[in-house]
């Protein structure tokens, strides 16, 4: 890590170089300049990445899961069985109730 800003600046200047363009003193600091800004800007860049990359993932596979899943129909639902209506409206009345044709019988 601490090695890459003089591995990037010697590169570039050995490229410019071997172009056979003339190294001045204006055009070394200014490049010099604008790689460490580089380096700054893409070391914090980087570190954002890190932390928000698996999250990223999460949510892919959650779009894909989403995605994947068959087409719904327009059909309206099942109409409840008489059973099933009983137990339903006995459970938002708040009474149990065990068996209707005990009931009947007792009455």
């Amino acid at each position: 890590y601490l090695v890459t800003p003089a591995l990037a600046s010697f590169a570039t200047f050995t490229v410019f170089w071997a172009q056979g363009k003339e190294l001045q003193v204006a055009s070394v600091f200014s490049t010099i300049a604008l790689l460490q800004v580089l380096r700054v800007s893409i070391g914090k860049q980087f570190a954002g990445f890190i932390e928000s990359f698996p999250e990223c993932l999460v949510a892919i596979a959650r779009i894909q899961k989403f995605l994947i899943q068959p087409e719904a129909s327009n059909a309206p639902p099942p109409a409840p069985t008489r059973a099933a209506a009983a137990a339903l409206a006995a459970a938002s009345s708040g009474v149990k109730t065990t068996n209707n044709n005990n009931n009947n019988n007792n009455n």
